[in-house]
């Protein structure tokens, strides 16, 4: 085959992969593979940093939550395969300080140039969010529809101006839009714990109880009033 095995024919042609036409094809080759260990190696970074965001959240969030890891279901529109890193169940003694006693679902995602507004991913967490809340998952034998989904980064508060304006400004546009699917996050912090926020209102900040979010689980079609 042209290229040789496991190469693309498209490298004999001179055109392919944006090279000149006269670059020798060992050297495009060469290129190729240094780019895909390079990709490999930048995947397996963000994997273990994703890892560790993953693991501080549980270390935040233990005393407070039932969890389960990596749940299995079904989107309702696609009827296609989804799994979501975490659905959680409040403990008692925050049922009685007011939090809903349902199960609600987290997708943690490490997102390494936040603060500089990397908003393609981040539009990708917020819909693959939106996703979860359109699913149903398999939880100790039934079937659960989580009350909202929340979304994770860290231990930053990203809607502040602090951490740079064009990430802050992304990020607030993101989320308000998000809350209609009733979607949120969650931020961690060694000060307080953790808060639980819809657009500009917080849900439930550890340690104080109910915030100013009146939440319903009604799913909002067509024109929101």
């Amino acid at each position: 085959m042209a290229g040789g095995p496991g190469k693309p024919a498209l490298l004999e042609s001179g055109t392919g992969q944006g090279f000149p036409h006269n670059t020798p094809l060992e050297m495009r080759r060469k290129f190729l593979d240094d780019h895909c260990w390079a990709c490999s190696t930048n995947t397996y970074i963000m994997n273990l940093e994703e890892d560790r965001l993953k693991h501080k959240l549980v270390q935040y969030i233990s005393d407070d939550f039932l969890i389960r890891k990596e749940v299995r279901g079904v989107h309702l529109i696609g009827r296609t395969g989804v799994s979501i890193d975490f659905l959680l169940y409040p403990k008692q003694h925050l049922i009685d300080d007011g939090f809903d006693s349902e199960w609600i679902g987290l997708e943690a995602k490490y997102i390494r140039d936040f603060k500089n507004g990397d908003l393609g991913k981040k539009s990708k967490l917020v819909w693959q969010s939106i996703t979860y809340a359109q699913s149903v998952f398999e939880v100790d034998g039934a079937r659960v529809r989580p009350f909202f989904i929340l979304m994770y980064v860290g231990e930053e508060d990203f809607s502040k101006d602090e951490f740079g304006e064009r990430a802050a400004v992304s990020w607030r546009a993101l989320v308000n839009l998000a809350q209609y699917a009733n979607v949120g996050w969650m931020i961690t912090s060694p000060r307080y714990g953790w808060v639980i926020r819809f657009g500009g209102g917080t849900y439930y900040r550890n340690g104080r109880g109910r915030g100013n979010v009146t939440f319903s689980s009604k799913t909002r079609v067509g024109s929101i009033c």
